[in-house]
């Protein structure tokens, strides 16, 4: 079926010359209209993926949809025209034709925070794997990692190449780093400024306990003397 063209090249071909080359204007080409009736709640709209053959199986075995409101809340007219786009995913326990065991996987909510195995991700990247209870993480973050059991990020590179992690600002991309290399059996923690430049430890409620100069010297405690390079 071709809407927009006589020569459709596929089972349905949607073609229209919008003239907006050079421009930041975009075009809807197709509109997915559920009117639900009585009142917005946590309603969802999908378009399904099924894969058979001639043998039983579960499907569809993919979804995606809108669901309305702030992550499901549509409690009022100001929500109700929020929403988010989620991806479901089948793992199949069985071939009972027709079944399913869709889980939501992945979603962009309506603040545009994606959650990976939440429905209602906290901070702008949220990754869970099972709750770790009740905690709310630092409005400070956009990187959440969570999960019930032991959690990690796992940064991996060839034996001869580093992993690293940078912090940086606008006056220094790489202000300092923590870094290990196999080859060289190196764990690097240190600051990449071009003057000062200084590394502190901390214990107990926020409070230095040693800091090294960018000299070279060691001292310990928030008031302790230097020894070392500069120091005695």
């Amino acid at each position: 079926i071709g809407i927009g063209t006589n020569t459709p090249d596929h089972l349905l071909d949607l073609y229209k010359s919008t003239e907006t080359t050079g421009t930041a204007t975009g075009t809807t080409l197709q509109r997915l209209w559920n009117y639900v009736g009585g009142d917005l709640q946590q309603q969802k709209t999908f378009i399904d993926f099924v894969f058979q053959d001639d043998n039983d199986n579960q499907y569809p075995q993919v979804r995606i949809g809108a669901e309305v409101g702030q992550n499901g809340n549509a409690s009022s007219t100001e929500k109700e025209g929020s929403g988010a786009f989620v991806v479901y995913t089948n793992n199949a326990p069985n071939s009972t034709p027709g079944t399913n065991s869709l889980t939501e996987r992945f979603r962009v909510d309506y603040k545009g925070d994606v959650g990976i195995g939440t429905d209602n991700p906290e901070r702008k990247l949220h990754v869970q794997n099972g709750s770790a209870g009740t905690v709310t993480s630092s409005s400070e973050a956009d990187l959440v990692v969570e999960s019930s059991l032991d959690t990690a990020i796992n940064i991996l590179s060839p034996d001869s190449r580093q992993s690293s992690l940078y912090f940086g600002s606008p006056s220094d991309s790489i202000g300092s780093q923590l870094a290990w290399k196999h080859s060289t059996k190196l764990l690097i923690l240190g600051t990449a400024v071009t003057s000062g430049g200084e590394v502190v430890i901390k214990t107990g409620n926020n409070a230095e306990k040693m800091r090294i100069t960018s000299a070279g010297g060691i001292s310990f405690g928030s008031t302790g003397t230097a020894y070392g390079a500069s120091g005695e």
